[in-house]
């Protein structure tokens, strides 16, 4: 089944997290993913593996790694990483500091219970208004990748089906009712 938490909604907590991140990193958390944390929360539509009801084939036999199923994780799934990012700030040059990662989503073979790459995030410091969603295969600008996730009905990887009779009813069956933003 669909993890029963399609959505996190944002809780005052994460208040704590913008301003911890905003301290290790040095910067400020880029305005795009700040206004999404902050008015959706997390979002996920992967499908959870530890459930006893099989992955239904959703009317297509596209592979659910092709899918690609929209994720972004809540803020208090960074957590994680300060540890990290606070060993990396105490390197003796301050000019071998690597960017800090943000880890968002797992990869699109992760998301299919198939051991894969990098998960997506952005890098901190980013001093522009969206940074881009590395490790994505669109290459896309934060909230470009999330016009073009609902424009596929939370299925990017629809879009390189979208020849095949099953991917547009399927992201057509989906979407209804989705605005484009």
């Amino acid at each position: 089944m669909l993890d029963d938490r399609l959505r996190t909604a944002p809780v005052p907590e994460d208040e704590a997290i913008f301003q911890e991140i905003e301290r290790i990193a040095a910067c400020p958390i880029p305005p795009s993913l700040q206004a999404f944390w902050r008015i959706v929360g997390g979002i996920n539509f992967v499908w959870d593996y530890n459930c006893d009801v099989p992955l239904p084939g959703f009317g297509t036999d596209i592979p659910l790694d092709e899918m690609d199923p929209l994720c972004i994780d809540p803020p208090a799934a960074v957590t994680h990483v300060f540890e990290t990012w606070e060993d990396q700030k105490n390197v003796p040059d301050p000019d071998l500091i690597d960017p800090f990662h943000v880890d968002l989503a797992p990869d699109h073979l992760h998301k299919a219970n198939i051991s894969g790459g990098p998960p997506y995030g952005v890098e901190l410091p980013f001093l522009g208004a969206d940074p881009i969603l590395d490790s994505e295969r669109h290459g896309l600008p934060f909230m470009d990748y999330l016009r073009m996730s609902f424009r596929w009905a939370g299925f990017p990887g629809l879009q390189y089906w979208r020849d095949k009779d099953s991917a547009m009813r399927l992201a057509a069956q989906l979407g209804a009712g989705l605005e484009p933003f």
